[in-house]
């Protein structure tokens, strides 16, 4: 009989004693998680394009009940989609300004926003771009006249850059790349309230088609429309996913319907981000299950209608809710 401790763990043992996982069932291990992967991976990124979907389109929603807002306060009118004029000396500052739409709502949609410049003189204001002094930044800060610009909010969580989708990159004015971009949130607004009756006995270079337009400058004598003027509400675009902040849409487009690829013009496979160029800035792109290339009737953006409703909808049933046509 063995009683010496010693002795028993001198014992032979009656079997091996396994202290780890060998080479082959690690490379199991880490082949069955790299199959879950492929399968899951899928599945969580849909999830998560969805989820941005949802939240840009609570956004719109959003915007749309400031649109109301704004006609109550407005004897019924809503913004344009924007007002450019040149001041003069004597209403300071002069110098060309501009107010979007955006910067008509703004106060409805966003809390006192606190900014500094670049001296570090802090501005509070629920005004944006009141002046209509800041046309656009690389900054957070507009001008001492208007310290709060659309820029200001881009990275606050406010729903006037609703998209998480959004990627921030645009053209600017001279035709130049802009990346991460302050002036344009992603949205645009329609400016053509009687579409397709603002083309009658018109020209698309007359007068009378400005004056039909919800978008004012020196050249372009629109005006702006009480909130009951923009017929057919229901099916109506009043604001959409743009790469910028400004609609082209190419005159071969506009004038017929139904617009390309059915005719001489192929239909992009990314939004022209260049205004200048005059051809499709809608982001049809934004939200379609392809990152490129979505096609005129697959589900890939979000819109605003006039009577406050918004949606999940193709390129084509966003350009003809623009056109009518």
């Amino acid at each position: 009989m063995v009683t010496d401790p010693m002795e028993l763990d001198m014992r032979p043992q009656t079997g091996p004693r396994r202290t780890g996982f060998t080479l082959v069932e690690l490379l199991v291990v880490i082949g069955i998680i790299a199959v879950l992967i492929s399968v899951l991976l899928p599945a969580l990124t849909a999830a998560r394009r969805q989820a941005d979907r949802v939240k840009c389109l609570a956004s719109l929603q959003q915007i749309g009940q400031a649109y109301f807002m704004y006609s109550n306060d407005n004897k019924g009118f809503w913004p344009v989609h924007s007002h450019q004029w040149t001041a003069t000396a004597a209403t300071p500052p002069a110098g060309n300004r501009q107010k979007r739409w955006h910067d008509f709502i703004g106060k409805y949609l966003m809390a006192p926003q606190k900014v500094k410049d670049t001296g570090g003189t802090e501005y509070v204001s629920r005004e944006l771009n009141f002046n209509g002094t800041a046309a656009g930044f690389a900054s957070e800060f507009g001008t001492p006249d208007d310290p709060v610009h659309i820029g200001t909010l881009r990275d606050r969580n406010n729903v006037l850059w609703g998209c998480p989708s959004w990627r921030r990159a645009t053209f600017n004015s001279g035709g130049g790349l802009s990346i991460d971009n302050f002036s344009h949130n992603g949205y645009a607004m329609n400016y053509t309230p009687l579409a397709p009756r603002d083309l009658d006995g018109t020209s698309a270079t007359g007068a009378l088609f400005f004056t039909r337009r919800a978008l004012i400058s020196d050249t372009r004598p629109g005006k702006y429309f009480r909130q009951s003027q923009w017929t057919k509400a229901a099916e109506r675009c009043l604001v959409t996913e743009s790469v910028h902040g400004n609609f082209a849409l190419l005159s071969a487009w506009t004038a017929t319907w139904p617009f390309q690829p059915e005719g001489g013009t192929v239909f992009p496979q990314v939004p022209d981000i260049n205004p200048n160029a005059n051809t499709f800035t809608l982001d049809f792109n934004r939200h379609g299950r392809r990152p490129t290339g979505n096609k005129p009737n697959d589900p890939s953006m979000n819109i605003l209608y006039c009577d406050g409703h918004a949606a999940f909808a193709s390129c084509r049933q966003v350009y003809r809710a623009i056109r009518f046509r």
